[in-house]
């Protein structure tokens, strides 16, 4: 199951996600994503189960994005499986992510 929740403090906002990022929620994820707009956006993976290329899609534009607004946005808490999917796709070198501690 899919679900989110964030919080924001002194303009950093953390989106929390659970479960899986597919085809299907990856439409409810950048729903979400897309509407956050601080200095700092940064989104907890540590409950992510499955990441599928709709949601490294999502990943990609909404970095472009913020990128272009001279904003910052990170990946944290990304199992070591799913640390392997960006590096495997070469993401790691696109996207700031950082390996569960």
């Amino acid at each position: 199951m899919y679900k989110t929740s964030k919080s924001t403090k002194d303009n950093v906002t953390t989106l929390y996600v659970e479960g899986e990022i597919n085809t299907l929620s990856s439409e409810k994820l950048k729903a979400e994503l897309f509407g956050i707009d601080n200095d700092l956006v940064v989104i907890d993976l540590e409950k992510i189960t499955y990441i599928t290329s709709a949601g490294l899609r999502i990943f990609i534009e909404y970095n472009s994005i913020i990128s272009s607004k001279g904003h910052q946005f990170k990946l944290i808490n990304a199992k070591p499986e799913i640390i392997d999917l960006f590096n495997i796709t070469g993401l790691n070198n696109i996207l700031n992510v950082e390996e569960i501690k």
